[in-house]
């Protein structure tokens, strides 16, 4: 009886590729700081709004996803978060 073996190598990461994605990394955090500069007030609004939601999503996707733990905890701090940010516009107007 014949065997055929059949082996898959990946391909070997070469400097440029981690120096690319490196500065596309950088160019993505100064695109996103330099947002609020040219944005519109209600723009930046919404995009602060997104990427909040995108932290959050991120912690929960680590904590369910990678550890296997179901966290309530996460939910109410972000909860704390949001009440405290609503206070903070109410009483102090920011």
């Amino acid at each position: 009886m014949n065997t055929i073996k059949i082996s898959i190598e990946r391909p070997e990461k070469s400097a440029s590729m981690a120096i690319g994605k490196v500065m596309a990394g950088i160019a993505l955090v100064v695109a996103l700081l330099g947002f609020p500069l040219v944005a519109s007030d209600y723009q930046t609004f919404q995009l602060t709004g997104v990427m909040t939601y995108a932290v959050a999503a991120l912690g929960l996707n680590l904590i369910t996803g990678y550890v296997g733990q179901v966290s309530l905890g996460h939910n109410a701090f972000f909860a704390l978060g949001s009440y405290t940010a609503v206070l903070a516009n109410l009483y102090l107007g920011t």
